[in-house]
């Protein structure tokens, strides 16, 4: 037992020893060879042509000094600007990097930088005129993480947390080609990343121009995993850029989105229920306006197969007024074809199969009616037809102090039989519901009025129920 204690402990001696000394061959050869001064040339000569290639001007580093051990240093660094001027210079630039971190966890770990004998010149030729730094500005980032926390908040679980934010994996390349005073362009190539929640930003693209009078947007480009969203050209027009903070509330605004494909469990971090409705939908919208007064001049939404489709527009006034605030719905159409829509909902969970056959033997449902809101009091008249029949509904909400609901519901013919397999209970129906209740206290306080006009029950027609509910 001892022999065999001893023989493993002397294999595993081995082995460590033959690791370390591997190493140490390997990191003495790449000492030696970093230090050899035609190694370090060639870096320096490579270095300058990326550097100059990438700046689109001619850098020149005087010499490279490189220890493997902590230090990389760079001496008489040059950066002319584009017509060759004098622009930057630097003595030395030197960091010191943790040899640990790169050897074993392989990442570049900077412990200190120094910068020794900065000269940097930035110039104008005109007060309107571009900087001559201006071709370097650029934000290009490559699997970066950032994470934002509110140390006082405790850690959610699951959805978005405002408090706790962490961005992985972003990718940025963003450049700003036009920077004077009050004038600048962003030209945002790519901006994309991971949030811990389970959001994703694919990328977003963009051009933003803005001037002393004057912001816009072309190009832009928003893409999630199953979203794609690209507006029409966006463009603010103001007095001045200095009071723009003051116009914001009466600057025309405009919106307009052509067939963008959405999907919903993209959005499944902010309301996780979303996660179940992965099917996408298609949304066109043209919406202009101001901030105290938005016109919706179309708003449609659709599925493939169009067994889903949503078709309104809308105008809102004081939108951020509660008390003042005024909605106005003049037509609101939604039709469904209800076998599809039960398929598609069973499916991903949403809904019983129990559940799921009642609504496809409805063969459709279309929706159509109006919606107004205004003095704190909300109408809706409409009618819903189905496969079955007809149903009429208004409705009446006063939603200031006391709140109060009144509302009708009635059919003059719903066919029944249809909804149960081999049904010999239900046939035909027509009735007339009306409610009034009281709703200041929490709890429902009122009437429920109701007349059956009709009702066939096992082959048998009763005609003229009628039935009162009265809620204390």
């Amino acid at each position: 037992m001892e022999q065999a204690s001893l023989h493993i402990y002397k294999i595993a001696r081995s082995i460590i020893v033959t690791m370390l000394l591997a190493f140490l061959i390997v990191y003495t050869a790449l000492y030696v060879v970093l230090s050899v001064p035609a190694v370090q040339n060639k870096i320096r000569t490579t270095a300058e042509e990326e550097l100059s290639k990438f700046l689109k001007t001619n850098v020149t580093i005087g010499k490279i000094e490189i220890n493997p051990l902590s230090e990389l240093a760079l001496y008489d660094v040059r950066i002319p600007d584009q017509q060759g001027g004098k622009m930057v210079t630097v003595d030395k630039i030197g960091a010191g990097m943790s040899l640990p971190n790169l050897v074993f966890f392989q990442r570049f770990v900077f412990n200190y930088a120094e910068l020794i004998g900065l000269d940097g010149r930035i110039t104008k030729a005109t007060p309107d005129s571009q900087m001559n730094i201006q071709f370097i500005i650029a934000v290009v980032l490559r699997k970066s993480s950032l994470s934002f926390d509110v140390l006082s908040e405790p850690v959610g679980s699951g959805k978005f947390d405002k408090n706790h934010i962490r961005l992985q994996n972003i990718n940025s390349d963003i450049r700003i080609p036009d920077l004077r005073n009050d004038y600048f362009t962003f030209d945002i190539r790519r901006f994309a990343f991971s949030e811990h929640s389970g959001f994703h930003l694919n990328n977003l693209t963009a051009l933003v121009h803005i001037d002393k009078r004057n912001i816009t947007a072309k190009r832009l480009k928003i893409e999630l995993p199953g979203t794609r969203i690209e507006p029409a050209d966006i463009s603010l027009h103001f007095n001045d850029l200095k009071t723009l903070g003051r116009e914001i509330k009466q600057i025309p605004l405009s919106l307009k989105i052509e067939e963008a494909p959405i999907t919903l469990s993209d959005f499944k971090a902010f309301v996780p229920e979303l996660g179940k409705v992965t099917m996408p939908m298609f949304l066109t919208i043209d919406v202009n306006g101001t901030a105290s007064r938005i016109n919706l001049r179309r708003l449609n939404i659709h599925t493939d197969g169009e067994w889903l489709a949503v078709n309104t527009s809308a105008s809102v006034t004081n939108p951020t007024d509660k008390r003042l605030i005024s909605i106005d719905i003049p037509s609101i159409k939604m039709t469904t074809h209800t076998t599809d829509a039960a398929s598609w909902l069973e499916r991903g969970g949403m809904l019983k199969h129990n559940v799921a056959d009642l609504l496809a033997r409805m063969s459709f449902i279309a929706v159509d009616g109006s919606f107004t809101y205004h003095q704190e009091k909300a109408k809706y008249i409409g009618s819903i037809k189905t496969g079955l029949g007809q149903l009429n509904t208004n409705g009446v909400l006063t939603t200031g102090e006391r709140k109060n609901f009144t509302g009708r519901l009635s059919s003059d013919n719903l066919h029944l039989a249809s909804l149960l397999p081999d049904n010999k209970l239900l046939g035909n129906a027509a009735f007339d519901v009306n409610t009034n209740m009281d709703l200041s206290n929490g709890k429902p306080i009122g009437t429920v009025k109701g007349v059956v006009k009709y009702i066939d029950l096992k082959g048998y027609r009763y005609n003229d129920i009628t039935a009162d509910l009265t809620l204390k």
